[in-house]
């Protein structure tokens, strides 16, 4: 949720505990515990589905990651055996191959991971009687074949995750535009009605009605970079991405695909990123506007 919707839902909250202390000053107005209990209930719906939104990325992204390092780990212990091998042989490609770490792993996106450790286990597998003197054991190759599966599962489930939080923004934004054409449509002019005999009523409502104006967005550039995965749409972490308008910005995605740029000089800015694997991605000219989260959606397609 952007800031103006987090202030609304602060404004909500206070409003509630402002009638909820003074309720006999309220209650004498005909209809308003009716119409006010359905902007509570509306209130109620975009709190639970905030808190939902937060706790599942929470949860969720904690486990793709603690995953992705069994899974570095695993392919790891399978890479060691193997660069003995490729030591003995003196095969120069097989031991390039071989040449990984656990930082250097998981610092991959979801894809050229899951590329990087099944082209290890095949060669592996392939290599595992010559291996077998160097402690290739089959329960690491079962292992490594298990966290691949498990990894490949997960991370698709963190593009579903995305899409059902999406979802709930979008709710959040529908509730609260109905909550405020109550509040200014019904509960606005009955409140007014107590004008002449309840000022302090008045003057308390309108202080809890208040939005109070969110700090001034900071310009910035938030990408989200997916790729298409079977039906599903695949969030790619760890990419780099680059801005450029004479000076080059650059970051990498986050667990959700998600790569920030904040604060950004606004302007014209030409967008770049390459992942092995895909087409590469170029956007000219996109403008970064000023005090705002602009936003870009980037999906890399597969190189033939």
């Amino acid at each position: 949720m952007n800031a103006i919707h987090l202030a609304i839902i602060q404004m909500l909250q206070t409003l509630k505990a402002v009638v909820n202390a003074n309720l006999a000053k309220y209650t004498v107005i005909p209809a308003f515990t009716a119409t006010f209990t359905e902007v509570t209930d509306l209130l109620t719906e975009m709190e639970n589905l905030q808190t939902m939104a937060v706790r599942k990325t929470n949860d969720d992204t904690k486990n793709v990651l603690k995953i992705k390092t069994d899974l570095a780990k695993a392919t790891v212990a399978v890479a060691i055996p193997m660069k003995a091998l490729a030591n003995k042989l003196k095969d120069l490609l097989l031991l390039g191959q071989m040449k990984v770490n656990v930082s250097g792993l998981k610092g991959k996106g979801p894809i050229v991971l899951q590329a990087t450790c099944k082209n290890i286990f095949d060669k592996a597998t392939e290599l595992k009687t010559e291996a077998l003197p160097y402690n290739l054991t089959q329960a690491k190759l079962d292992k490594l074949d298990e966290l691949l599966t498990l990894y490949k599962s997960k991370s698709t489930d963190v593009g579903k995750l995305q899409g059902e939080i999406n979802t709930s923004k979008r709710d959040i934004d529908q509730l609260q535009d109905e909550a405020m054409e109550i509040l200014r449509g019904q509960l606005d002019p009955m409140v007014s009605t107590l004008l002449d005999s309840d000022f302090t009523a008045v003057e308390l409502w309108k202080a809890a009605r208040h939005i109070k104006n969110p700090i001034s967005t900071t310009t910035q550039l938030l990408v989200t970079v997916s790729t298409e995965e079977g039906e599903a749409m695949l969030p790619m972490t760890d990419v780099p991405f680059f801005a450029v308008n004479g000076k080059t910005y650059s970051t990498q995605t986050n667990a959700l695909g998600e790569a920030q740029f904040k604060p950004l000089p606004y302007g014209l800015y030409d967008l770049r990123c390459e992942v092995p694997g895909y087409m590469p991605y170029l956007l000219k000219g996109y403008k970064v506007v000023r005090g705002r989260v602009n936003k870009v959606e980037v999906k890399l397609l597969k190189a033939a």
